[in-house]
């Protein structure tokens, strides 16, 4: 890969990371913007492209069933049951056990 492409590939990176963060901390529900903009600005940086997709994926569901699946009202469905979605939850437990 050549200099430029590696910068083009670490800009469009960026630019991303950026965009999920922002995201994170404009859903429209306080508890959950204030719950996934914090994890966002902890993790985002160090996560890969596939996990970005997953993140991606979880900011596109709806406020109410994010909020009840990290709070543990509701399990996870299989199919949003991945790394990111684990690595959110306990993100949550940590913070809880800090305050």
């Amino acid at each position: 890969m050549t200099e430029n492409a590696s910068d083009s590939l670490a800009d469009a990176l960026a630019v991303r990371r950026k965009q999920l963060k922002f995201r994170a901390w404009h859903r429209g529900t306080r508890e959950l913007d204030f719950l996934i903009g914090r994890f966002a600005d902890t993790h985002v940086d160090s996560l890969d492209a596939q996990q970005m997709d997953r993140f991606q994926a979880v900011l596109d569901l709806p406020d109410v069933d994010v909020y009840n699946w990290i709070i543990g009202a509701l399990p996870v469905p299989a199919e949003h049951d991945h790394d990111v979605m684990r690595l959110l939850m306990d993100f949550r437990a940590d913070d809880r056990a800090r305050a």
